[in-house]
């Protein structure tokens, strides 16, 4: 499950240490485009808001492969 999050939400949470030596990321977009926090790093931070976020199923993102292989 993914809680899906807003560029600016995203912009404020790249780079945060949520746990000892573990940062957020957050640069994959799902099929829909939308950049979204995984449910495991809801759940290890202590940042509320986050946590208030309503969860949904993941849609990844098809990729296409450039070279037609």
């Amino acid at each position: 499950m993914i809680a899906i999050i807003t560029q600016g939400q995203r912009d404020s949470l790249v780079g945060v240490e949520f746990l000892p030596q573990t940062f957020f990321n957050l640069n994959v977009q799902d099929i829909n485009d939308n950049y979204f926090i995984d449910e495991v790093e809801i759940n290890q931070c202590d940042i509320q808001w986050l946590k208030d976020l309503p969860l949904t199923v993941y849609q990844q993102k098809i990729q296409i492969n450039p070279f037609g292989i």
